[in-house]
C-alpha cells in the first residue's frame, strides 16, 4: 500500500502551499475543503469536509499522513472559531479509529503561550489570552486525548507576515501617504514567511515518526521592534524609488513575541530561507501591486 497524505483546509492560504509541495514532491494527496475547490492536478485529489466525514474509512484505505491546518482565522468570530473546535473534534473521531493513520500533524499557534517577555520554549506553560489562542490551545488538548496511542505532533506556528495586518498597513501608508506614523515603537514582534511555513509543514509530514510531540515553528529566536519593522518598510520604499518618512509617537505600550525553534530545525533539517527584511519586501510589493490594479 501506497502512502498519502490528507491535508485539511487545503483551500487555505497555507493550505494551498501545502499541497502544492507534497504533489510537488510527487506525494498522493487529498486536499480537503468546505467547498471543492482544490486546483485538480496529478497526484491530487479533493474531497468536500463532508464526504470525509461521513465516510473516512474510503479514504483513509492506505496508510496516511493527516495534516490538520483547517481553522478560523484569528479575526473572526467566536461562533466560526468554535465552529472550528466542532470539526476538529468530528476530524479527530474520524482518524483515531483508522487503522491507517500514520501520523497526524496539527497546526496550532504561538498565541497559546501569551504575552510573557521571555523566548518562547515549548517547556513554557501555556497563557492563551484571545478567544483564537484559547481555542487553537483547547484544540491541542483535543489532539492529545484523541491520539495518545497514535503518532501526532503539534507545530506551534509564529506569526505568518501575509497573514497579519501590522506590516501590511505600514506598507499602505508609506506607499500612498509617503509617511508611517507609530505609537510606542518598543513592541516585539516575530514572523515566518508564508512559504518558509509551508516547507516547514510538509517537511514534517514527510519526516517519519515525530521525535517530539510539541514544536515551535519559526525563524529561531526572531525579535523584532515595531519601530524596526517601520524602519525597514521606509528601506524596502527606497528600493522602490519612494520617499517615506517614520514619525514614532512615544508611548510604554508592551507586547512581545518569539520562540526558540531550534529543535525543529535540526529535527527536520530545516531552516527558513526569508530574512524580515525580504519578508517584509513581499508584503510591500503585493501592497504596490494590488494599489496598482485599483488605480487602474
Amino acid at each position: 500500500m501506497s502512502e498519502q497524505y490528507i491535508v485539511s483546509g487545503a483551500n487555505g492560504f497555507l493550505g494551498k502551499k501545502v499541497v502544492s509541495l507534497l504533489a510537488g514532491q510527487k506525494k498522493r494527496v487529498i486536499g480537503l475543503s468546505g467547498n471543492v475547490r482544490v486546483e485538480e492536478r496529478d497526484n491530487v485529489s479533493s474531497v468536500s469536509n463532508d464526504a470525509f466525514l461521513a465516510d473516512p474509512e474510503v479514504f483513509m484505505s492506505d496508510p496516511t499522513v493527516f495534516v490538520h491546518l483547517a481553522f478560523a482565522r484569528a479575526n473572526r468570530g467566536a461562533r466560526e472559531i468554535a465552529g472550528s473546535l466542532d470539526f476538529t473534534k468530528d476530524i479527530l473521531g474520524s482518524v483515531a479509529a483508522s487503522g491507517n493513520l500514520k501520523k497526524f500533524i496539527y497546526i496550532s499557534s504561538q498565541g497559546v503561550y501569551g504575552k510573557g517577555q521571555e523566548i518562547r520554549v515549548v517547556e513554557n506553560e501555556a497563557e492563551p489570552e484571545s478567544p483564537y489562542s484559547m481555542a487553537k490551545y483547547a484544540a491541542e488538548k483535543m489532539v492529545e486525548t484523541a491520539l495518545q496511542d497514535k503518532d501526532y505532533c503539534i507545530l506551534r506556528l509564529d506569526n505568518v507576515i501575509q497573514s497579519q495586518n501590522l506590516v501590511r498597513a505600514l506598507s499602505g501608508s508609506a506607499i500612498s501617504r509617503g509617511r508611517i506614523d507609530i505609537t510606542g515603537g518598543k513592541q516585539v514582534f516575530s514572523y515566518i514567511d508564508g512559504d518558509d511555513a509551508a516547507e516547514a509543514i510538509a517537511a514534517c509530514a514527510c519526516g517519519g515518526k515525530t521525535k517530539e510531540r510539541v514544536y515551535n515553528v519559526g525563524p529561531n529566536r526572531m525579535r523584532v521592534s515595531l519601530l524596526e519593522v517601520a524602519e525597514i518598510v521606509k528601506q524596502v520604499a527606497a528600493k522602490y524609488n519612494n520617499s517615506v518618512e517614520v514619525v514614532c509617537t512615544p508611548d510604554e505600550t508592551t507586547l512581545w513575541a518569539g520562540m526558540d525553534s531550534e529543535a525543529f530545525c535540526v529535527a527536520y533539517h530545516w531552516k527558513p530561507k526569508y530574512d524580515i527584511f525580504h519578508m517584509v519586501e513581499r508584503v510591500y510589493r503585493e501592497v504596490m501591486e494590488a494599489q496598482t490594479i485599483n488605480m487602474q
